[in-house]
């Protein structure tokens, strides 16, 4: 029992501290995160990935399997999910690439167009065509190097796959009697895996049909489009904002102003319907953060972990709020960033009162 409350007393020696010192081991541990960004979204990703992997793994392993053999077949499926992934991204960015020199111009004389129409000065467009050109560039410089940082987490996820058998009795020795550890942690990895999969799910049906709405349209690189929307789906609130940019842009050049309008319209009704009427109904309560804690926490770990931090945004959130949540001491900043506020015990007698 002596072990078992060390991490409380660290825990409160560390929130006892006067507040410079806590804030200076607050800003060590930021910049100790930054520094160690491509580390931290790599563990992070990785175990993600373990966790959608578990159910299959562990049901693999109840029909007899070996623990060898039903890690081979996860990973299988992992590298099968990952390859195909990849094969359109790369498919999908290279035809754009291809043809950007052709959108750059498009993007140019429709500039040149539109300051006529409007009387200005054709030399000082109110869009750079090259900069524009030069953000696409970039976001498909890094939707690649995302994807090679993915591959990155094929071994790391075998490893921890290999683990997972004996993952309880190496709690249960670390931890000993303290039963609680062990529920959080599994509480904490049932709201992760609910998230994702949730998010996954429904990413993927605003993905398909926002393709099938740029296909309509006529709108070049709709899988590319499709895909994007897909990923920055699990940025919630302003992910698909980002999403629409480049196919409404592409739709403009392509089909003038209507096109464009179709596009902002469509893509609103497809995420805003499935974020704000059917993603409450499969995640439920499960991800108990306060909404503006949410946007606040894609900012901050955009900030902290750079563009993957976004992506990691709510999964990282889970995790510090859980932590709070197991010391006393830190509990406050848990319930400050938890969205279910319980009733006081006078709310409660009025309400047994007024019913």
């Amino acid at each position: 029992m002596a072990d078992s409350g060390v991490a409380q007393r660290v825990a409160d020696a560390a929130l006892s501290r006067p507040p410079i010192v806590a804030t200076a081991a607050f800003v060590i541990v930021l910049f100790g995160l930054h520094v160690g960004s491509d580390f931290i979204v790599l563990i992070t990703f990785s175990m993600l990935a373990t966790l959608l992997l578990l159910p299959l793994h562990d049901a693999l392993r109840r029909r007899g399997m070996g623990n060898g053999v039903a890690v081979l077949v996860g990973l299988g499926v992992y590298i099968l999910v990952l390859g195909a992934a990849g094969l359109l991204l790369i498919v999908g960015i290279s035809s754009f690439v291809r043809d950007l020199p052709s959108y750059e111009d498009d993007l140019r004389a429709t500039m040149d167009q539109l300051m006529t129409a409007i009387g200005g000065d054709v030399s000082q467009p109110l869009v750079d065509p090259s900069a524009v050109a030069q953000f696409a560039k970039d976001l498909a410089q890094w939707a690649l190097g995302g994807l090679a940082m993915i591959g990155y987490s094929v071994p790391v996820v075998a490893y921890l796959l290999l683990e997972a058998p004996r993952s309880d009795d190496r709690f249960r020795w670390a931890f000993g009697a303290r039963r609680d550890v062990i529920d959080r942690t599994k509480l904490l990895a049932n709201r992760l895996r609910t998230f994702v999969v949730a998010r996954a799910v429904l990413g993927a049906v605003a993905a398909v049909l926002d393709v099938i709405l740029l296909l309509v349209l006529g709108v070049p690189a709709a899988l590319l489009w499709g895909l994007l929307s897909f990923l920055l789906s699990f940025i919630p609130n302003v992910g698909f904002i980002i999403s629409l940019i480049p196919p409404t842009i592409l739709g403009f050049l392509t089909g003038g102003p209507m096109v464009a309008l179709a596009v902002i319209v469509g893509y609103s009704v497809i995420n805003l319907a499935i974020d704000y009427v059917v993603q409450p109904r499969f995640i439920g309560g499960s991800v108990d953060i306060s909404p503006v804690i949410v946007t606040v926490s894609i900012v901050f770990w955009a900030g902290v972990l750079g563009g993957a931090g976004a992506l990691l945004a709510v999964p990282l959130t889970l995790v510090v709020v859980a932590l709070a949540d197991a010391f006393d001491t830190s509990r406050p900043l848990s319930r400050l960033l938890r969205e279910r506020v319980p009733p006081t015990a006078e709310q409660q007698a009025e309400g047994a009162t007024t019913g």
